[in-house]
């Protein structure tokens, strides 16, 4: 899942995925580390929702805010990789790649 930040409430969405997961869910997401990562999300959000009409503020959590989120799902993180910003690859914001357990 990719897309958690667009949701209306991407706790429902977490707990769909976690009911219907036979095995491992995938969470790639921003990671916003700062005060400007923030403002970057939220530009994209903003902008995004604007243009495809969804009406939604967008949620952006921390990795530490993603992990303590899976843990009150009772999902258990396996893997983890941090990708920082970068000029090349992603130069707004950090991203999160988890593989998640349900437990």
């Amino acid at each position: 899942i990719s897309v958690l930040h667009h949701a209306a409430d991407f706790r429902v969405l977490l707990n769909e995925a976690k009911r219907v997961s036979s095995g491992n869910i995938i969470i790639y997401e921003n990671a916003p580390r700062n005060f400007m990562h923030r403002l970057f999300c939220f530009l994209h959000v903003h902008s995004f929702n604007k243009a495809f009409g969804i009406k939604n503020k967008g949620d952006f959590l921390s990795e530490q805010e993603w992990v303590d989120l899976f843990d009150q799902f009772g999902l258990s993180v396996v893997f983890k990789k941090i990708n920082g910003v970068n000029v090349i690859n992603n130069p707004c914001w950090p991203t999160a790649f988890f593989v998640l357990k349900v437990t």
